[in-house]
């Protein structure tokens, strides 16, 4: 994957590489999505909002750092927040922000989630294209049953069965299958190196192939988070009117108990940057196509918006103090 910009959720603007920014974690939010389809409902800005009719609610708060045009962020900043991240996951912070916003399909060889946390046989097998299918599903912990020329195959986790021709077991690449639902339903599917059968299980039962018992219910909490970015005088600007009538955020009950009160202000800012952007309706979502290489006209154009988000801020309803 080559480099590329990313943009600020608020104004569009984009991000270059090297650009010190905010990263805001957001959670799925939304009774539609659906986890095999990720990659469809990565978080942009149009869908950060923290109504419920939008797919994705804040959930951690901001992680500072550089923008390295590769979609994540270097030389981040720690701070109590970075540190509490990493102890809650047992991912450096590096990789917890790769997770949120460069999530390939669980069971990728591409993907960091998995990387970090499938169990090693697993690893081991995926790591060779040579690997036969029937190989994969001994690794993943299916039991096979065979009945002539169909063999069964299941799995104590999952609701589904598969059938399979006993052929398709030595096939090393590219697998056919019929997957047999709860509800009795039959599918035909295929399956490129195995991605599809760990999409499969999520899908139907949350249940996350090759990762210890353990460790499921951690990544079920990295595989729902997403992120996006935000230019810092744009989020300090938003934050620093709090309204009398802030709506608290129940997502971010990650800080608790006496964490809670330690970053209390923090979440207090947070809580008000998605009060006042929500407030605005987004009329701060100026054009894209502002100068894209003029660092000079860049600047200008930014300490103007914060102009336009200081007018617009005495606008909101709710009483500023």
């Amino acid at each position: 994957m080559g480099s590329f910009n990313a943009s600020c959720m608020v104004t569009g603007i984009e991000v270059d590489g090297d650009e010190t920014v905010f990263f805001l974690p957001f959670i799925q939010n939304h009774l539609s999505y659906k986890e095999n389809r990720k990659l469809d409902f990565e978080a942009r800005p149009q869908a950060l909002l923290k109504d419920t009719n939008y797919l994705f609610a804040p959930y951690l708060l901001p992680i500072k750092g550089r923008y390295n045009s590769y979609g994540v962020l270097d030389s981040i900043e720690e701070d109590e927040n970075t540190k509490m991240i990493e102890r809650h996951f047992g991912v450096p912070i590096e990789a917890f922000v790769e997770i949120a916003m460069c999530s390939r399909n669980f069971g990728s060889n591409y993907s960091e989630l998995s990387c970090r946390f499938l169990e090693e046989k697993v690893l081991e097998k995926q790591k060779h294209y040579l690997t036969q299918f029937g190989e994969i599903l001994d690794v993943l912990g299916f039991s096979t049953e065979v009945d002539g020329d169909v063999v069964t195959s299941s799995h104590p986790k999952c609701s589904f069965t598969l059938k399979i021709n006993p052929d398709e077991l030595a096939s090393s690449s590219y697998s056919k299958y019929t997957v047999r639902y709860k509800d009795g339903r039959e599918e035909k599917r295929h399956d490129n190196y195995n991605e599809e059968l760990f999409a499969l299980a999520i899908q139907e039962d949350n249940y996350f192939l090759g990762v210890q018992e353990e460790k499921q219910e951690i990544v079920r909490e990295l595989y729902g988070i997403s992120g996006a970015f935000v230019h810092i005088p744009i989020y300090e600007a938003l934050s620093s009117h709090i309204s009398n009538n802030v709506v608290k955020l129940n997502s971010l009950e990650f800080y608790k108990g006496e964490n809670k009160e330690r970053f209390n202000t923090e979440i207090d800012k947070l809580n008000a940057f998605m009060e006042n952007l929500n407030k605005s309706n987004r009329i701060l979502q100026l054009s894209k196509y502002v100068s894209e290489t003029d660092s000079d006209e860049r600047a200008k154009f930014h300490l103007g918006l914060l102009a336009v988000i200081g007018n617009e801020i005495k606008k909101l309803d709710g009483g500023i103090r």
